[in-house]
């Protein structure tokens, strides 16, 4: 896997709210206890190696830490993310949590998506790496405040509305369990329920993924209704 692809699948793990899982204490022997460590996701890592792949590895971070140690990533230099993200990368020397750390406070998250842009991302790929881990007061690449685009709450809840009003309405309806005109009430349901949602998960400025599909499947869904029955009618009573 090349070395942006790896960025920007660890960009996606950091995004989906990655927890470093660590491995508590525990007696080996009476009186004799090991120390907690972390077990890094193996894509974070890989992440990291990638990203050095693109910046270099500075050899002497050492003498240049203390410059880049208190810098905003997103507005780092080359060299001075080569120094910052060697720093991370060799910091975690004895299992202690250091990388932990930089996931945490949103400067792993930074660094890769300071890396794409270094190298001339596109703008598809750096839409994939929103700044969630930003400080409250930079702007993201698009000039939109830090972590405008949430998770998707709202508009997940729009798309299980919509498909789920419709299976109860269609499965009610099959087995008489609705009559009448119950799945015209279904069918209200599921239309007005996912355009509300959807709506609501834009005005909340969520990730437009799912929103965007409720949105269409509401209503695309009345228009193939009438074409269906416009081409029934046509076909069956005026010819």
């Amino acid at each position: 896997m090349e070395a942006r692809q790896r960025i920007v699948t660890g960009i996606e793990l950091l995004e989906n709210g990655y927890v470093v899982e660590w491995t508590p204490s525990k007696e080996a022997e009476p009186g004799v206890h090991t120390v907690p460590y972390p077990n890094y996701d193996r894509r974070l890592l890989e992440a990291l190696w990638g990203a050095l792949e693109l910046v270099g590895t500075d050899y002497n971070y050492t003498d240049r830490v203390d410059e880049v140690r208190e810098l905003s990533v997103p507005g780092m230099t080359r060299s001075q993310l080569s120094t910052f993200l060697t720093w991370v990368q060799r910091s975690e020397r004895f299992c202690d949590g250091a990388i932990d750390g930089f996931v945490k406070d949103g400067r792993v998250l930074q660094g890769l998506r300071r890396a794409v842009e270094l190298e001339g991302g596109t703008a598809q790929l750096v839409e994939r790496a929103p700044s969630l881990g930003a400080r409250e007061s930079e702007p993201n690449v698009h000039g939109e405040p830090a972590g405008s685009r949430a998770k998707p709450v709202m508009g997940r809840a729009g798309l299980l509305v919509f498909l789920g009003s419709l299976l109860l309405t269609y499965v009610g309806t099959a087995s008489n369990v609705i009559p009448g005109a119950g799945w015209a009430i279904g069918l209200l349901v599921a239309l007005g329920g996912g355009v509300v949602l959807s709506i609501v998960s834009l005005a909340r400025r969520e990730r437009r993924g799912a929103a965007i599909a409720t949105l269409v499947m509401s209503l695309g869904l009345p228009f193939a209704v009438f074409v269906g029955f416009a081409v029934f009618f046509t076909f069956f009573y005026v010819a």
